[in-house]
């Protein structure tokens, strides 16, 4: 399970999820940023903007980032087929 990391102080669970997570069965883990949780859910890193404000092609948000761009380009030929190339 994933929290706010500023949610730890008040994590309330009961006694059969805390028994569980003692056990090795059931982990939570406190994030800061949706990136860490990306980063856990998935093991690829989240990736960060570089100098050209690019995201690198091999991280959760360079695929995300591609994708959108996917949409906006299909959208713009969809919306105008006479400019499409």
């Amino acid at each position: 399970m994933l929290i706010p990391a500023a949610n730890t102080d008040h994590l309330m669970l009961r006694p059969g999820v805390v028994a569980a997570a003692e056990a090795g069965e059931f982990h939570v883990y406190p994030v800061e940023t949706i990136d860490q949780g990306l980063e856990l859910m998935t093991g690829i890193e989240a990736g960060t903007r570089d100098e050209q404000e690019a995201f690198p092609d091999d991280t959760v948000n360079g695929w995300v980032e591609a994708r959108l761009r996917t949409f906006a380009e299909q959208r713009r030929a969809f919306a105008h087929p006479d400019d499409a190339s």
